[in-house]
């Protein structure tokens, strides 16, 4: 009996061996995955810090485009500004260039007409004060 009593201790004493390497396998796939998602925390971190400053170079470019599209806008406003003033000005131009040839031609008809009617002005003057 003594050998199978043996024996049975020898079969419990190997069980437990295995099942303390078991433990300690699963231990270390235990402290393996711990490691892994340690590092993809990490890896997840330095990616959400990543982000934040694309985010931030992001806001700076497009408050530089911002601004650039806003002296681009204005330029061209100037610029349409200023067309639009030159055109006014031309024909306001225009416009008094054809008053004052309108008033010339007014004034030299009116003289002419004078210089006509004077002679005949000066005759019914003499006229009356000849008939008096």
């Amino acid at each position: 009996m003594q050998s199978n009593d043996l024996i049975e201790q020898c079969s419990n004493h190997s069980g437990l061996q295995e099942q303390g390497q078991e433990v300690k396998h699963e231990s270390s796939a235990v402290e393996g995955i711990l490691s892994r998602l340690a590092s993809l925390e990490g890896d997840m971190d330095r990616l959400t810090a990543s982000i934040e400053d694309d985010k931030r170079r992001l806001a700076v470019l497009v408050d530089k485009e911002i601004e650039s599209l806003r002296e681009k806008v204005i330029s061209l406003a100037n610029a349409e500004a200023e067309r639009i003033i030159k055109n006014a000005r031309a024909e306001a131009e225009a416009e008094s260039s054809r008053i004052v040839q309108e008033g010339e031609s007014t004034s030299s008809m009116i003289r002419k007409r004078v210089s006509e009617n004077s002679r005949r002005a000066v005759e019914m003057v003499i006229d009356r004060i000849l008939s008096v």
